[in-house]
């Protein structure tokens, strides 16, 4: 009889446990695709910022007068390395043509990249 007990215990344990692991699966399939379109939608807004900022920002360098909003858009929302790259653009006194010129590429790469990063993030996940 403390057979039976044992072997209805060990059947139960194991269709238990089959239960459950398909249960841990589907929730690290859930959280990948939860995460994924966080960062599609983080991307998205990103882009979108990325579009009016550098519209204002070229703008900004033609009349040499720099939107509060697009500053605060650049210092706040823009990850830091695009921060950093437009703070060394505006630290620059008696900027030439050509320091505009570079100095806008240098923010739109920045930017860029920082799209890029985000797709690589979810290139990952997918992966």
């Amino acid at each position: 009889m403390s057979e039976a007990i044992i072997g209805v215990v060990i059947g139960g344990l194991l269709t238990g446990s089959g239960t459950w692991f398909a249960m841990w699966v589907q929730h690290k399939k859930w959280k990948t695709e939860q995460n994924i379109r966080i960062l599609e939608n983080k991307r998205n807004r990103l882009e979108d910022l990325s579009k009016t900022t550098l519209e204002e920002l070229s703008k900004g360098m033609a009349n040499n007068s720099y939107g509060s909003d697009m500053m605060s858009n650049i210092e706040i929302l823009f990850p830091d390395h695009v921060t950093k790259k437009f703070g060394e653009f505006m630290e620059k006194e008696d900027k030439t043509e050509l320091d505009l010129k570079h100095g806008f590429y240098d923010i739109a790469l920045e930017i860029k990249k920082a799209l890029s990063d985000i797709d690589e993030e979810i290139e990952s996940l997918l992966s």
